[in-house]
């Protein structure tokens, strides 16, 4: 996947993708994991399932530097919802597992993973990337959609000079 974005944001973004891409998360093809705009129809935007949704969204935050190299740390959100189509039911072990999988994959190969994320086209500038856990589990979309949903955000830091 070529970086195309031009802003920093964009690019952490399409480099999260990257890199879940990496992963290989079982039963789920590289195709359906994607950058994606978000609409609250999660049937419009959702490129499964099983799929995974990167989102450029939430709010930056900001570490301002004093000093003769005025730099500043900003940790830009970037959120990560994953979907798959309940086929067995909530009661299969098996599959609630390897949901939960996917989620470990996910936090294991970005928590801390700067360099493996820079390899994979992100900005020289990213130095730290943080996990916040999100909902494993959303009730109101299964009974609503038949379809798990979980999700977590990841504040990807970088440092830039002004």
């Amino acid at each position: 996947m070529a970086i195309v974005g031009t802003a920093i944001h964009t690019k952490i973004a399409e480099s999260v993708v990257a890199r879940i891409q990496e992963l290989d998360l079982a039963g789920i093809s590289d195709t359906n994991i994607q950058l994606r705009v978000f609409d609250e129809d999660l049937a419009k935007c959702m490129p499964g399932p099983p799929g995974v949704m990167v989102l450029a969204v939430g709010t930056e935050q900001i570490n301002q530097r004093e000093g003769e190299n005025n730099s500043v740390h900003v940790a830009y959100p970037v959120a990560v919802i994953m979907a798959a189509a309940c086929e067995e039911g909530l009661e299969s072990v098996t599959e609630v597992d390897r949901n939960l999988k996917w989620r470990e994959d996910i936090r294991k190969g970005l928590w801390h993973k700067a360099a493996e994320l820079r390899a994979v086209g992100a900005p020289t500038e990213v130095f730290e990337i943080i996990w916040v856990p999100g909902q494993i589990f959303m009730p109101k979309t299964w009974a609503a959609r038949n379809m798990w949903v979980g999700s977590m955000l990841f504040r990807v830091k970088t440092c830039e000079f002004i």
